[in-house]
């Protein structure tokens, strides 16, 4: 019994050696591309990603209690049997397998081919005239889905139930996959989290855990939208966050659903419109003046929900905590890579 434990102990650290050669196999041959994304993660995700969908609550939610108890009921006991070698060798089993299984079903993707380059994009240094012009483009596109939305208690409005949203997020993405076709990916549910409370204490609107991504229904609603087919992207593969904004919003655009254009446009604009002030203060001027009021009320409303939560320790250790999860996974700007989707709708408005 001793011997085979041992056993088991030696295959579940060889994994973490494993997991160093699958990345290093990403980063320097075509085995992600050529091999890994279309023989093994596609259909997996396919699989697994329809068969999560089935299940109406969030797994991830459900399971993530329960094995944070049995962690540290297991250290108590180990402690109190006084075995810290067990801990120390168990301890390192443990992070060998979710190493591996995070790099097997998800890290891996991040060192897939740039969105700029399968989309042939010339990414260059924009300047204050780029970002008026693309500000002037998500001002026209707020505008006119604005117009067709109702308002309620001063918030605009969004027509749908949560289930709804999700089940119209994947229609809408699936309608980009016939444009790009790297994209494609299972008929996923979107699942709204019953801890979406929690989530925005930690400044989270959405999560993707393989093969399952939750949005936070918490928040001002005209934000969910967006936030949905973000993590549809990276359900899709596309694991660097500002790629994944840029398909979220392509997907929220192409649809010609008010609700999911308002919603995108928003998310980008105030991207696009942060840059442009501290550019040209003058320029954001003009584009504020075009803006209809209402819109600068949902801005403002969105800014006075978030304020509540930003400045609390969860926030700050929050977003400590993802800023060097990013920088592990390559994405050397961290949480400034969601701002660099303007660096993909320039060069697709160029």
């Amino acid at each position: 019994m001793k011997k085979s434990l041992k056993l088991k102990r030696i295959w579940l650290l060889l994994l973490l050696p494993v997991s160093v050669l699958l990345v290093l196999l990403a980063k320097t041959t075509p085995f992600l591309e050529k091999v890994f994304i279309p023989y093994f993660y596609k259909p997996v995700s396919f699989v697994l990603g329809s068969a999560f969908s089935l299940v109406p609550f969030s797994l991830t939610e459900l399971l993530v209690l329960p094995l944070f108890i049995a962690v540290v009921f297991y250290i108590i006991y180990t402690v109190i049997k006084k075995r810290p070698l067990n801990i120390l060798i168990n301890g390192l089993c443990l992070v060998s397998v979710v190493i591996f299984v995070f790099e097997l079903f998800m890290g891996l993707n991040y060192y897939r081919t740039p969105a700029a380059e399968l989309l042939d994009f010339k990414v260059e240094k924009y300047s204050k005239e780029d970002l008026y012009k693309l500000c002037l483009i998500l001002t026209d596109d707020l505008n006119s889905a604005y117009a067709r939305l109702e308002r309620e208690d001063g918030v605009t409005q969004i027509p749908y139930t949560d289930y709804e949203l999700s089940k119209k997020a994947t229609e809408y993405y699936k309608q980009l996959e016939k444009q790009y076709p790297f994209l494609e990916g299972a008929d996923v549910v979107s699942k709204p989290l019953i801890s979406s409370r929690l989530f925005s204490y930690f400044m989270t609107t959405g999560i993707y855990i393989p093969f399952e991504s939750g949005f936070n229904n918490d928040v001002p609603r005209f934000t969910i939208p967006a936030t949905i087919c973000h993590e549809l992207s990276h359900f899709r593969g596309v694991m660097r966050e500002n790629e994944a904004n840029f398909f979220g919003y392509l997907a929220c655009k192409n649809s010609n659903d008010p609700a999911f254009l308002y919603s995108a446009s928003l998310d980008a604009f105030n991207y696009a419109f942060t840059a442009l002030y501290k550019e040209d203060k003058t320029l954001a001027s003009d584009i504020r003046s075009r803006l209809e009021k209402g819109i600068i009320d949902d801005v403002l409303y969105e800014d006075r929900y978030w304020q509540s939560f930003e400045k609390t320790p969860a926030a700050q250790i929050s977003g400590e905590v993802y800023n060097g999860y990013l920088n592990i996974n390559g994405v050397t700007s961290g949480l400034k890579s969601y701002g660099e989707m303007l660096d993909l709708l320039l060069a697709y408005y160029h």
